[in-house]
């Protein structure tokens, strides 16, 4: 949980991507309260190189398989980051279960 503006929240481990890579990354998800953003970095200098992608709250719904697509375009190694996704400094409650999967886009 965090009330911090567009604070990350989870950053994954480096991932080695060739440059110029397409890639998905699959995984189990709940977001309860609030809303997230994910998106990835490039490892090296944590500058941003996927657009983000909102999910916002669905209090009712069980986890669900999200899937996110992000290009590389120069980076070698990536990692990818949740981070609270709310406009305002407001409560940010989601699950992430299971083991993430990645893979080059189809």
């Amino acid at each position: 949980q965090q009330q911090s503006k567009y604070q990350s929240q989870l950053v994954s481990p480096p991932v080695a991507v060739p440059p110029g890579s397409c890639y998905t990354l699959r995984f189990p998800l709940k977001v309860d309260a609030g809303a997230i953003s994910v998106f990835a970095i490039d490892a090296g200098s944590g500058k941003q190189v996927s657009m983000p992608i909102y999910v916002s709250d669905d209090p009712d719904a069980a986890l669900r398989d999200a899937e996110f697509r992000a290009v590389s375009p120069s980076a070698t190694s990536v990692q990818f980051v949740i981070a609270n996704g709310n406009f305002t400094d407001s409560l940010t409650d989601f699950t992430v279960a299971g083991t993430p999967q990645l893979a080059a886009c189809r």
